[in-house]
């Protein structure tokens, strides 16, 4: 992938691990990026490796279930160290 570091993007495609990010509006950039893939068959296997995997671990059921526990279990050994709003001493 070749994309632009605007918006959400650089949070999704990581430069050098799932895809090359390229300034906005640098058009220089975006063909010499777009003739990098073109050229290496092999390092665009690995970005797409790598990309499906990140999709899974920060988007997938597995990965979003983990971080769902991780989240209660943050929530429940904290529950009892801190005052709830409205309780009686």
């Amino acid at each position: 992938m070749v994309a632009t570091t605007v918006g959400g993007t650089p949070e999704v495609v990581e430069h050098g691990r799932t895809g090359l990010l390229v300034p906005p509006g640098d058009v220089d950039a975006l063909a010499a990026a777009v003739v990098e893939l073109l050229s290496d068959r092999e390092r665009r296997a690995r970005f797409g490796s790598a990309a499906r995997a990140l999709a899974e671990e920060r988007f997938g059921i597995e990965g979003w279930a983990r971080s769902l526990r991780a989240l209660y279990e943050e929530a429940l050994s904290t529950a009892g160290s801190t005052p709830r709003s409205g309780a009686r001493s």
